[in-house]
């Protein structure tokens, strides 16, 4: 088990972002799907994508169209295994991230193509070994093609990206199929809205300040 000590001062650098990192939504969501775990949490959320997933329209007939979701799902869950390895090209820079979709996917679309063959070899190794489990052997999208970095082959798997993001045709209301359920507990009150965006922008430092000067 990998076990990290923060010291109080550790804790003071500490920042909060305000919203999600969309590459990590996409990437996170993918793994819950495969999953079982969390079931209070994110098994409503399973059984509302599953329904989605499985024909035209989702359960409610109507809004995007399933089978697309369904493809988009499975060509990047061949990229991103719930496993012991997942390609970092498809995360966040370990320098913050971005929170805009549209860079991260121009970020990830002009990986090195050094980058793109060496992870795309681990992942594929990966598989090859069965260390994804009994029933999991699938080739990753695009494949070699991918690997070397071919123009069409990355130009998809922008399009993948992007379409599993994006709100739901007809209700932007609607994430796509990464969507995991926000709110409750994760979200702040409106009341706490401003103390919850302060304590973001001045991290662990103002909250202990913060409760030491018995603000509230």
């Amino acid at each position: 088990m990998l076990r990290i000590h923060f010291t109080a001062q550790d804790l003071a650098y500490v920042r909060l972002a305000r919203s999600p990192d969309p590459l990590w939504e996409i990437v996170c969501s993918l793994c819950r799907l495969q999953t079982d775990e969390g079931p209070l949490a994110f098994g409503p959320w399973r059984r509302a994508v599953a329904a989605r997933l499985r024909g035209p329209g989702g359960a409610g007939g109507g809004g995007g169209g399933g089978g697309t979701d369904r493809a988009v799902a499975l060509a990047l869950r061949s990229l991103v295994p719930c496993g012991p390895y997942i390609p970092d090209f498809l995360t966040p820079a370990v320098d913050g991230g971005t929170v805009d979709l549209r860079q991260g996917v121009d970020r990830v679309l002009s990986t090195p193509r050094s980058r793109l063959r060496r992870e795309l070899t681990l992942l594929t190794e990966s598989v090859r070994t069965g260390v994804r489990g009994p029933g999991a052997r699938v080739r990753p999208f695009a494949g070699e093609p991918l690997a070397r970095g071919d123009a069409g082959a990355l130009r998809a798997l922008g399009g993948l990206l992007t379409a599993q993001h994006q709100p739901a045709a007809g209700d932007p209301a609607r994430g796509g199929p990464h969507r995991l359920p926000q709110g409750g507990p994760v979200r702040a009150a409106p009341p706490d809205a401003a103390r919850a965006a302060a304590a973001g922008d001045g991290g662990g430092g103002w909250v202990l300040a913060d409760r030491s000067g018995g603000g509230g």
